[in-house]
């Protein structure tokens, strides 16, 4: 069997080890970001489809001529209908409408006039 050749290898200096340090830190802190912006990305999306739902019955509502408070799930949603005659115009309607999360939280909110 042959020997095993040992070769010596120099210490590094400390300079070395700081900017290795450095790039590290570097690295985990863009990392670090683009979790935080991904994670946080989910709210947006939950957001649109609130608003997706709330145009539709905006517009279910003005072609059904439904101007009646209402309460009612979609998606795991709880989307509020709340209407008022508008304070300058007693022929015209302010229809608002709020949707929440499971955990009452509001996500949305847009007010229409009709």
């Amino acid at each position: 069997m042959g020997a095993i050749k040992h070769r010596k290898l120099g210490a590094a200096t400390l300079l070395e080890t700081i900017i290795a340090m450095v790039i590290i830190l570097v690295v985990f802190f863009v990392v670090v970001t683009i979790v935080v912006q991904v994670s946080q990305s989910g709210g947006s999306v939950q957001k649109l489809r609130a608003r997706q739902h709330i145009e539709w019955y905006a517009a279910q509502t003005l072609a059904a001529k439904g101007f009646f408070d209402e309460r009612f799930k979609k998606d795991e949603l709880l989307i509020e209908r709340k209407v008022e005659t508008f304070e300058l115009n007693g022929s015209v309607m302010k229809v608002s409408f709020t949707v929440y999360d499971d955990n009452g939280k509001v996500i949305d909110k847009q007010h229409y006039l009709f």
